[in-house]
């Protein structure tokens, strides 16, 4: 997905975490945590399932300002296109406590999920998608490259966060 997101939307704010399947929303959670400025992950379905658990911490220690936009094509992408397990989000997010789920089937529903501030928390916007192939080739930034990039960015405010869990609050 970083490879597309770059030639489809590269923009010098975004972290592109390659071969980092299942890390996304805990790193982007992470990055909300320490700062005020609004964080979106985008996440694969099936890299979400690489650590499904994730989302039971996005639940536990929220962030108003933390997005997850979760792209559900039924396959591993990266991997050959293998196909993944089926999951009822909305059941998932229902039990975790996630007030601001939102399941989308259009460009339409996911503008309006992402403008939605009627809801508290972080938000979550699973992206019912069709597989495609992605973008192949070498990617052209290097680890160090974006090591760099990240650190110029200066998008953590090291300012203190209430990080006790939202049922203690």
């Amino acid at each position: 997905m970083s490879k597309d997101l770059y030639l489809n939307a590269h923009s010098s704010s975004n972290l592109y975490l390659l071969g980092g399947m299942g890390s996304v929303i805990p790193t982007a959670q992470g990055l909300a945590l320490s700062t005020s400025n609004h964080v979106i992950a985008l996440e694969g379905d099936g890299s979400l399932l690489m650590n499904l658990g994730t989302l039971a911490t996005v639940s536990r220690y929220p962030c108003s300002n933390l997005v997850c936009v979760i792209l559900s094509n039924g396959v591993y992408q990266n991997t050959g296109g293998q196909p993944v397990s089926t999951v009822d989000y909305t059941t998932l997010a229902e039990s975790l406590g996630l007030e601001s789920f939102f399941d989308c089937y259009s460009i339409a529903d996911l503008a309006r999920a992402l403008s939605d501030d009627s809801r508290a928390g972080p938000k979550v916007a699973v992206a019912n998608v069709v597989a495609e192939d992605g973008a192949q080739g070498p990617f052209p930034l290097t680890p160090a490259d974006i090591a760099k990039r990240f650190q110029a960015t200066k998008c953590i405010d090291h300012g203190a966060r209430d990080m006790s869990p939202a049922t203690e609050r």
